[in-house]
């Protein structure tokens, strides 16, 4: 089931990718590194203010999913945090399609009742969220407001303890059942309903227009080892 993702954690110590604090841990699965590389250009254009400036881990840009400890309780959850931007408009975009629109509300109607959505500090019960009526009125809202999204099942500390051995196939179960709901929203080649290769080739063609040199034509060096040394054009790549 995770074929294609890659596996990654959240740091345990302090520093500027956790905002300096570390509340809970994570152990989260996204796109492999090649889908990434795709989508790093778009990614970069993502406009940022004092208050996202700093959002620079996975889990700020990229749709994952998780298991994650805290203190009071372990959970798992489907994470779509603002800044994955490309996620957000493939899953817009596909979502207007009549077929798939219908096969994403089988998707949360396969849901553990347990599972909440939380958007911002808002919490949906399954019940409330995967009603079809319900959804329609307010998906086009979850996709565009500034704020994280989450499907989430969680198990307070306490239960958690108790279940001992058996949390490990709760923990399962829940995580699996959030597996589809990931293929369906992230950005994948296979999965693209916004032409993000048609875009990122767009933007290398732009770049090959601006360069200002021509192939043979001699340049001075004006930083570096060989800061002053005249050289000639060789070649210009897709990077300039």
């Amino acid at each position: 089931q995770l074929t294609g993702l890659s596996k990654a954690s959240t740091d345990e110590i302090p520093n500027i990718t956790n905002h300096k604090k570390v509340s809970s841990q994570w152990v989260y699965w996204y796109r492999d590194k090649a889908s990434r590389d795709s989508v790093s250009s778009l990614l970069s254009k993502t406009p940022l203010d004092q208050d996202t400036i700093f959002n620079i881990s996975p889990i700020d840009k990229h749709l994952v999913v998780a298991i994650i400890i805290d203190n009071d309780c372990i959970k798992t959850t489907l994470h779509l945090p603002t800044g994955a931007v490309v996620d957000r408009h493939n899953f817009s975009a596909k979502l207007t399609k009549t077929w798939h629109e219908e096969k994403w509300q089988d998707l949360l109607n396969n849901l553990p009742e347990s599972v909440q959505l939380v958007v911002g500090e808002q919490s949906f019960s399954q019940t409330e969220f995967s009603d079809s009526e319900w959804f329609s009125a307010n998906h086009n809202q979850l996709l565009q407001q500034n704020e994280t999204w989450q499907m989430v099942f969680s198990v307070e500390r306490e239960e958690a303890i108790e279940q001992n051995q058996l949390l490990i196939s709760t923990i399962e179960q829940t995580f699996s059942s959030f597996l589809p709901l990931y293929r369906f929203i992230a950005w994948h080649r296979e999965n693209d309903f916004i032409d993000v290769t048609k875009k990122i080739q767009e933007t290398k063609e732009l770049k090959r227009q601006k360069v200002k040199f021509t192939k043979g034509a001699q340049v001075r060096i004006t930083a570096g080892l060989l800061s002053g040394k005249i050289g000639v054009v060789d070649n210009i790549d897709s990077k300039n």
